[in-house]
């Protein structure tokens, strides 16, 4: 799970991530991840939000395609392995009637 925090200070947001990652934060079993953000380096979360959302809709897109490439190989995979198995039957068929 993701949470960013908008902070306020002179704290920098690096020095703050890596302080809120040393312990592996967890509820109920599940992994938080706690992004500070500041005004001054990533913008406010009115700024900031919009960016992730068109990052996680590029990214399930990404996933998309990297499935339907999957299932695309799949699919040649199970071709090819049909012909080959024709091509097999029709050796047998040469082989028997060379005879």
């Amino acid at each position: 799970m993701d949470v960013v925090v908008q902070l306020s200070g002179n704290e920098r947001e690096d020095d703050l991530f890596n302080l809120l990652h040393e312990d592996k934060f967890r509820i109920g079993g599940v992994l938080v991840e706690i992004n500070p953000i500041t005004e001054y380096k990533t913008g406010t979360l009115e700024e900031y939000l919009p960016g992730v959302e068109k990052y996680l809709e590029e990214k399930a897109m990404q996933m998309g395609k990297k499935l339907s490439v999957k299932a695309d190989l799949q699919s040649k995979k199970m071709q090819v392995a049909g012909e080959k198995k024709k091509e097999t039957k029709q050796d047998c068929k040469k082989s028997e009637t060379v005879i």
